[in-house]
């Protein structure tokens, strides 16, 4: 009976080293999950920011595009009257010139095909005055 009882204290012995080892491996994964999903959570909330941070860079970056575009527009107008001003003073100057040199009907051909839309006040200015000098 000695033996029987040598064997199962043994079997025991066996039995709960092999139960701590299991208890001891489960806590020890029980840690490690925790800590994966301690730093899952963390990489998430951060990613979660850089999302947020990102969209509001897209919405000011979209704000600053449409505003850009605008300025690029009006610059693009002012470009554009300030050529059609400067080609109209040329050619008023041109007019001008031919008065000048005596050639007054072709003067005012030359002036009857300018139209003043879109001058500016310098260059409207001086359109009146072409104006009533070649109505003399």
């Amino acid at each position: 009976m000695k033996k029987n009882y040598k064997k199962l204290y043994s079997y025991a012995i066996i039995m709960v080293v092999c139960v701590l080892a299991i208890v001891l491996i489960a806590c020890l994964s029980e840690n490690r999950i925790e800590g994966y999903q301690t730093e899952y959570e963390h990489a998430l909330t951060v990613n979660q920011e850089q999302i947020q941070l990102l969209e509001e860079e897209i919405a000011n970056l979209t704000k600053e595009n449409y505003e850009l575009k605008e300025k690029l527009e009006d610059n693009m107008s002012l470009g554009s009257d300030l050529i059609t001003g400067q080609q109209a003073m040329s050619d008023m100057k041109d007019i001008y010139e031919l008065y000048k040199s005596g050639k007054v009907a072709e003067a005012k051909k030359q002036f009857g095909k300018i139209e003043p839309i879109g001058f500016d006040d310098a260059a409207l200015m001086y359109y009146e005055i072409l104006s009533d000098l070649l109505k003399k």
